[in-house]
């Protein structure tokens, strides 16, 4: 298992950045960027940033290929529940997932599940001609929670309710709300984003529970092919050795060769070493 705190945060009293996990740093990121896109809006009295990095529905531009990441570098300035449940939700599962994965598929899950996101988001805007943009990085968090699941579904949370159970809930939701947004007027959540990071996190989540079945079967192979090579050694050092001692029995000592005679002696003292009497000569 992967340490999230390396040991040179444990050592430092002072706070460094670097030092905390993957999860945390974009949590904080993604703070930190909606608190200047709160300065600018309060400067200005406009959401220029927002403007600038959002993701418009149809139609298509050539900035709009930038947009799709962009997009979830901003959120709703009118919503801060909004960034604040993100924040919280990918800090929490991606501490678990960076666990057990590693610091870079926490990033991956994150910055795949918003282009993810993005995309279904275009592809829903095109089939309902809509021109109404999205913005936030919800598509990225669903890809982590997404993932964290498929790596460790019976993990308990609260009420003991295993992961996966919260999680199909937890998606159940988004594709209940995004199949009653389809009868009304502009959605005020871009459910598609959500459901597109999910598929994302999904993704990746099975890629990596196969490379670790992978690894352990191979792993499997190599200890049972040693096993048995040890155990075939073992049994034609037996076979010798009642070979010599029928040859001792039936024609003495005098009758071993120079071979039989080491390989008698290296045998008693392998004998004496199991029983603790003397150490075994190499």
């Amino acid at each position: 298992m992967k340490t999230v705190f390396p040991e040179d945060f444990v050592r430092r009293t002072s706070f460094r950045f670097r030092y905390l996990p993957m999860a945390a740093q974009i949590a904080l990121v993604l703070a930190g960027l909606y608190l200047v896109q709160l300065a600018i809006y309060l400067v200005t009295v406009q959401d220029h940033m927002g403007d600038w990095l959002r993701l418009r529905g149809v139609p298509f531009d050539p900035w709009s290929f930038v947009q799709v990441l962009t997009y979830g570098a901003v959120h709703s300035i009118r919503d801060p529940l909004h960034v604040t449940i993100n924040c919280i939700v990918i800090w929490i599962f991606g501490l678990f997932l960076e666990q057990e994965r590693g610091r870079a598929v926490v990033l991956e899950s994150f910055l795949v599940g918003v282009v993810a996101g993005g995309c279904a988001f275009w592809g829903v805007s095109a089939l309902l001609d809509d021109e109404a943009p999205v913005v936030g990085a919800s598509g990225g968090v669903m890809s982590v929670v997404l993932a964290t699941t498929v790596t460790m579904p019976s993990m308990p949370t609260f009420l003991r309710m295993p992961l996966w159970v919260l999680t199909t809930i937890y998606v159940g939701l988004d594709v209940i709300n995004f199949a009653l947004s389809l009868r009304g007027p502009t959605a005020p959540v871009a459910f598609t984003a959500h459901l597109g990071g999910a598929l994302a996190g999904l993704v990746i989540g099975y890629r990596g529970t196969r490379g670790a079945r992978r690894r352990r079967t191979i792993g499997e192979r190599i200890g049972a092919a040693v096993e048995r090579r040890h155990s075939a050694r073992s049994r034609e050092r037996t076979e010798k050795l009642d070979r010599i001692l029928e040859k001792i029995h039936a024609s003495g000592m005098e009758s071993l060769s120079g071979s039989e005679r080491r390989f008698l002696r290296k045998a008693s003292r392998a004998s004496k070493a199991a029983k603790g009497q003397e150490p075994q000569e190499r």
